[in-house]
């Protein structure tokens, strides 16, 4: 019996060790020179709230950190294409997966589980120096995953082919150098000007042989060279949404203090009207603190605030929520044309998109003309369009054959391979001109276009058939 409890008492031990959730700091801190992981090989559980993302790719995760926690060590890269298509900057994710050392990085990778644990997280942010964190230095090695940030840097060299530049300390002569890099975001070049102070630069720490320790910034909210309203960015976050749903996308502000006493702001967008319908604005849980004003003409979108003041802490904050139904799949542009506070325009502004994604394996066709929805048109005048899709993943193969009313195939517009087998999913288009494989002309009449998508990996197949009138000119 004394053999038999144990057992048991060491299995339960052993399934508590290995159920264990480790942070970004345990699997990071290293007193090895080469920087390897105490865990490297080992299938662990992390927990960390994700910092930056590069979507069908990877994606950072970092610790919460507390008062006097300078953040060293407590960032990891994790490697996972499917998972980076979901996860949103705030999450707090439990991941299982295996620690990796890939190119001098420590990776998280083959994850055989994830959970999301809480949204909306603050993002944790670690203050730092170039003197700190120098791009050519092994004592960088801590700073590896850490989202961090530098105050009142002086740039040094001007953007190289690679998209990359470096600054310093400017309050500190002849202080090392750090690196930024552009893979995650891609500054204008021209505005990166050698000898110009910067108040404000910021990204995650990655690592590369060629090229050090670098920081790559996520987007233009972690750029800021003067501190006052004219540097405020606006952004509009791009959204995922589902077809004849509304979605609200949020439109973020960066800092606005109290002191520049922001009463009123004018914001004109440029939406398809024909691709998603505008239904208004929301302000719950937005800075915004009563309901704007808004028209609408066409495409044209005018929302103005005239109110109460407008206070945004650092960072970014959510000055309204843009509430958005779409009305096809694809991705639709969500353009800033203009913005201003107390009638000063904002320079910094950066687009988005709506994307309404096929969630289901399905031979996704829509048709039409440039001028209507309708599947009828005219060869002598013009094309139709035929957009096709599936959910993405996984390599597919589509076919879109055209048949007569009497079933015979006339002409086969379409055979090709999709390749985003990381991509969310896979939407293209093309144009009919209206003639068979010999590139004659069909005569007027009722045809059928027939989709056929195929799996290449599972052999799974999905058809659609919708019809299509050839019409004829009247004389």
């Amino acid at each position: 019996m004394k053999g038999v409890v144990l057992l048991i008492l060491v299995l339960v031990l052993c399934t508590g060790i290995s159920a264990q959730v480790r942070t970004c700091r345990d699997i990071q801190t290293t007193t090895e020179v080469s920087g390897n992981s105490p865990y490297m090989d080992q299938t662990v559980q992390v927990r960390g709230i994700v910092t930056a993302i590069k979507r069908g790719s990877s994606f950072f995760i970092g610790d919460a950190l507390s008062a006097g926690d300078d953040g060293r060590w407590s960032g990891l890269s994790v490697s996972d294409a499917t998972l980076s298509n979901t996860v949103q900057l705030g999450d707090m994710y439990n991941i299982t997966g295996t620690v990796k050392e890939v190119g001098g990085v420590t990776k998280l990778m083959l994850l055989t589980g994830n959970q999301l644990e809480s949204p909306g997280n603050p993002v944790p942010v670690s203050t730092v120096t170039t003197a700190i964190l120098p791009f050519g230095n092994a004592s960088s090695e801590a700073w590896e995953g850490v989202m961090v940030r530098f105050n009142n840097v002086k740039i040094t060299t001007s953007v190289n082919i690679f998209g990359q530049f470096q600054f310093a300390d400017a309050d500190v002569a002849g202080v090392a150098e750090a690196k930024v890099d552009d893979y995650l975001y891609a500054y204008p070049s021209s505005s990166i000007v050698v000898g110009d102070t910067w108040y404000k630069i910021q990204g995650v720490v990655d690592y590369s042989t060629s090229d050090g320790y670098r920081v790559l910034p996520r987007s233009l909210s972690d750029y800021t060279k003067e501190d006052n309203i004219q540097a405020t960015k606006i952004s509009i976050k791009s959204a995922s949404g589902s077809l004849d749903t509304e979605a609200r996308v949020e439109v973020k502000t960066t800092k606005l203090k109290t002191e520049w006493n922001v009463t009123k702001y004018s914001m004109i967008l440029n939406i398809d009207a024909s691709l998603v319908r505008f239904n208004g604005v929301d302000i719950n849980g937005t800075i915004t603190p009563t309901i704007p004003t808004y028209t609408v003409v066409g495409n044209v979108i005018t929302i103005t605030y005239d109110g109460a003041k407008l206070i945004a802490p650092e960072g970014e904050s959510t000055l309204i929520k843009l509430l958005l139904e779409p009305q096809t799949y694809g991705v639709v542009p969500l353009v800033i044309t203009s913005f201003s506070y107390n009638d000063i325009p904002m320079t910094a502004l950066e687009n988005g998109n709506l994307s309404v994604v096929l969630a289901d394996f399905v031979a996704y066709m829509n048709i039409g003309t440039a001028t209507s929805d309708k599947n009828i048109f005219d060869p002598m005048v013009g094309k139709i369009k035929i957009e096709y899709g599936t959910k993405g993943g996984f390599l597919a193969r589509a076919i879109i054959r055209i048949y007569d009313a009497q079933g015979r195939v006339v002409a086969t517009p379409l055979n090709k391979n999709f390749t985003g087998a990381t991509t969310v999913q896979q939407i293209d288009s093309f144009e009919w001109n209206g003639r068979d494989g010999s590139m004659n002309l069909l005569p007027p009449g009722l045809y059928y276009c027939n989709m056929e998508v195929a799996n290449r990996q599972t052999g799974a197949i999905a058809r659609s058939v919708q019809p299509i009138v050839i019409k004829a000119r009247l004389k």
